[in-house]
């Protein structure tokens, strides 16, 4: 994760970028790691971001849950990999008109 946002920083001249996250894999993090990822989060502003889950049940609940957290940008839920990246092209045009 920090090695994958300095990237994002370093490419983007530290700009707000468009994020796709696949959690289909099925992987844990500690609490330190877990701190460490927010906190890179916040360092390296998203324009948008796309959650690609694991099944369509998991993107209604994660949607239906998204509802009560505020973010600063779109950010959606897919259980689509294809569907999740042209939602993000689609937010890169909007941004472009």
């Amino acid at each position: 994760v920090i090695d994958f946002n300095l990237v994002l920083r370093n490419k983007n001249n530290k700009q707000p970028t468009l994020k796709l996250l696949d959690t289909r894999a099925i992987w844990s993090m500690d609490k330190k790691a877990k701190e460490r990822a927010m906190y890179e989060d916040t360092i390296n502003p998203t324009k948008a971001r796309a959650i690609v889950v694991s099944s369509i049940l998991k993107t209604a609940m994660f949607t239906f849950l998204r509802k009560f957290s505020k973010k600063g940008y779109p950010q959606r839920f897919f259980s689509n990999k294809l569907e999740a990246y042209n939602w993000l092209l689609a937010q890169k045009m909007n941004e472009l008109l």
